[in-house]
């Protein structure tokens, strides 16, 4: 949100109270994120997800690694046909391990963005639904200077999400 628009929001609040008594509310989106058992529940997934790619991708740069060494040691022996068609395997090889950590990397990062948007939809519904049911006139999210801490009610939706999580 930009300064601007903050000030336009203030404004606009403040015209109002004059009147009847504005109820607003502000939300930590940061803690949301860190707190929220969904949030919770992607991370650990992804983070499961990565270890076991990551062991999978290690396993594979051994054989890799192995390969390769077993053609530096016996370079020498080989024929050139052979020595050739070795090479090519092993360039073969290593272009196949940078395209698997690249799809890898691809497939975990859209995970987490389809993951996030979800959240971001969740969250939103249950700010609203909060709002609509306790009488909010205004939520606020990040760019506020300052905001008392009754009228932060990040703690409320989190517990909202967590009924949701169930």
């Amino acid at each position: 949100m930009t300064m601007r628009m903050a000030v336009a929001v203030i404004l606009l609040g403040l015209t109002s109270l004059a009147h009847a008594e504005m109820k607003v509310g502000v939300i930590d989106l940061a803690q949301l994120l860190r707190e929220a058992p969904q949030a919770r529940a992607l991370r650990e997934s992804l983070e499961a997800d990565l270890e076991q790619r990551k062991r999978m991708l290690a396993r594979e740069e051994t054989a890799f690694t192995q390969k390769q060494e077993d053609f530096d040691r016996n370079v020498q022996t080989l024929s050139p046909e052979r020595r050739e068609q070795m090479e090519r395997e092993l360039l073969a090889a290593q272009r196949e391990l940078i395209r698997k950590r690249r799809q890898f990397e691809e497939e975990l990062q859209a995970r987490r963005m389809e993951g996030l948007r979800e959240i971001d939809r969740n969250v939103s519904r249950v700010i609203r639904d909060l709002a609509e049911r306790e009488g909010f006139d205004l939520i606020l999210s990040e760019g506020v200077l300052y905001a008392s801490q009754r009228m932060d009610i990040t703690a409320r939706v989190i517990q909202e999400l967590q009924g949701k999580a169930r």
